[in-house]
């Protein structure tokens, strides 16, 4: 996973927030500090585990708190997985190379290289064990991968079809088929995972087992039957459309 160009790492991003921040770390340092010495001093005043009323309720307090900065503080260290577009012809010369098979099974189903995306996290989340495990996956079904600064990057392709009415993106697990409609309805049809926990306005097609033309022919039927009741499709094709889809597939109940 060598280092890419400039055009890569000059790239906007989405939710980038990355690294720990030095006076955030602080503010954690003082915190634990204070809450230690209130105990010791609580520890040190008794004969037994109790406490003063007042100190009880300044421990409390802090942990209230605590808790409360606790989302902020996992935000701020491990930062958070955002969706990049790509534009380094290093990078998408290699994210070609590992799709090329599916670049091609695409393109007999009628739908044409839209761009290049990427999941771009900070390198403090490896330390956590889920990100590490879903990275150790990625390695080995061969996904391109880069450092961008202080974030891993990984790599797929997105394709659109002919009329402009679906994406299609190809990854380790197997094919994904968005359909985005005028009313904010979308329509996922996909060969692997499960229906679960999706909000209402997704439609989810699962056919677990099929391949690609079956599961694009299962989207296309579920489209069609969606624009007999009316819907109508958004043939809007950029990259921003193409993020807010992503992001309202991640929403969950």
């Amino acid at each position: 996973m060598e280092g890419e160009p400039e055009a890569l790492k000059a790239q906007p991003q989405v939710s980038d927030r990355s690294g720990p921040k030095p006076l955030l770390l602080l503010g954690v340092v003082v915190f634990v500090a204070l809450v230690t010495f209130l105990l010791t001093k609580g520890l040190a005043g008794k004969h037994s585990l109790g406490f003063s009323p007042r100190l009880l309720l300044a421990l409390i307090a802090a942990f209230v708190l605590f808790l409360r900065l606790l989302p902020i503080l996992f935000d701020k260290t491990f930062g958070t997985i955002g969706l990049v577009q790509i534009f380094s012809p290093e990078f998408e010369q290699r994210i070609r190379t590992r799709y090329q098979s599916e670049t091609a099974l695409l393109a007999g189903l009628g739908f044409d290289l839209l761009f290049f995306v990427g999941d771009s996290m900070s390198v403090f989340r490896l330390a956590l064990i889920f990100p590490a495990i879903v990275v150790l996956h990625m390695r080995r079904n061969r996904v391109p991968m880069t450092f961008s600064g202080p974030r891993l990057l990984t790599g797929n392709p997105v394709f659109i079809f002919k009329d402009k009415t679906a994406y299609a993106h190809p990854n380790s697990l197997g094919f994904t088929f968005h359909t985005l409609f005028q009313d904010g309805t979308l329509l996922v049809s996909k060969n692997f995972g499960d229906d679960s926990g999706f909000i209402s306005s997704i439609v989810v097609n699962i056919c677990s087992a099929a391949n690609a033309s079956d599961t694009w022919a299962a989207h296309q039927k579920r489209r069609s039957e969606l624009e007999a009741q009316g819907k109508r499709v958004d043939r809007q094709n950029s990259f921003e459309t193409y993020r807010e889809i992503v992001l309202k597939e991640q929403t969950r109940k």
